[in-house]
């Protein structure tokens, strides 16, 4: 009987050591928590209201400002400035905006709907610009990608309506769906050396466009009279909205997914008899298309070839 009480107790103490070592673990973890949570407190410096990391790096969380011009410094308060923030200057009336070179991400929705802004100068420090992040800032007409850029998110420069070219450099290799939606005058894109990616609603809504050029060492795209082709030139990416004829060249093999889409001035294609396959949607939504010349045998068409285009 002693050895069975022995027995019952070592399994109790075992069972209250283990029950110790739970609240001990979850004690540590709240003051884990309640440190970070120290860290990311909203501090303010001047206009800026901020946050900083666990080692001290600030992030800009909003602005408290009148607008204007605007400078983005690279400290606060001695803490690096390493980020804007999703919303951190949304709706502000801003006139004109430089960041310094410390910032390595724009944020989500950072600067949308900024109606007077009209010259960006972003930090060449800047990794990613994310999604919405410049979004309907309708005066916006001057934007400098700097060279480290890699992505641009969705809709990064959409409704940018005063914009009429854009260059990208030879860090960036992804541009998102609608990145630079409804730029109503943009006319000309030049595509830098590194870009692998671009979404085929990349430049949509883009009424004026006519030219996208790309960048003689790139080893993914190309480009033909202003429209974009694969490496060799046997597949089309992407027609320019504002292109009112295109006619396209012997060796090419295939129309793309919504190659063509939405160009509404387009009157009339050429395609070469080397073409055999024309992707889905290729020729949608092209109101004023009259023709579609085949100089060798049809090809095989896709689902909604010439979609919402009445007159083909």
């Amino acid at each position: 009987m002693k050895v069975m009480r022995f027995f019952q107790w070592g399994a109790g103490s075992a069972s209250l050591r283990a029950h110790n070592r739970m609240c001990h673990a979850g004690a540590l973890s709240l003051a884990l928590l309640l440190a970070a949570a120290s860290h990311a407190q909203a501090l303010q410096s001047g206009d800026f209201l901020y946050s900083t990391n666990a080692v001290g790096e600030a992030s800009i969380t909003g602005y408290a400002g009148a607008g204007g011009d605007l400078v983005i410094p690279p400290t606060l308060n001695g803490a690096s400035v390493v980020d804007i923030a999703k919303d951190a200057f949304c709706w502000k009336p801003l006139t004109s905006v430089r960041m310094a070179g410390s910032i390595t991400n724009i944020g989500q929705n950072a600067f949308i709907g900024c109606a007077s802004l009209t010259n960006a100068v972003i930090g060449n420090g800047v990794k990613k610009i994310g999604v919405d992040a410049f979004g309907s800032c309708y005066n916006l007409s001057c934007v400098v990608i700097p060279e480290g850029v890699v992505t641009l998110g969705e809709g990064c420069f959409a409704a940018l309506h005063r914009l009429t070219s854009i260059s990208f450099p030879s860090s960036v290799l992804s541009i998102e769906k609608n990145a630079f939606y409804s730029c109503t005058n943009l006319t000309g894109v030049a595509l830098g050396s590194g870009l692998t990616n671009v979404n085929c609603y990349a430049f949509y809504c883009c009424p004026r466009l006519e030219t996208i050029s790309v960048h003689a060492d790139n080893p993914v795209f190309c480009s033909d009279n202003g429209v974009l082709f694969n490496k060799d030139r046997t597949e089309v990416l992407i027609c320019p909205e504002g292109k009112t004829g295109c006619v396209l060249p012997e060796g090419v093999t295939r129309i793309g997914l919504l190659a063509f889409k939405r160009c509404e001035k387009l009157a009339s294609v050429t395609l070469p008899a080397s073409v055999t396959n024309i992707g889905d949607y290729a020729l949608c939504n092209c109101s004023l298309l009259k023709e579609v010349i085949f100089q060798g045998n049809l090809p095989a068409a896709g689902t909604g070839v010439f979609g919402s285009s009445p007159d083909v």
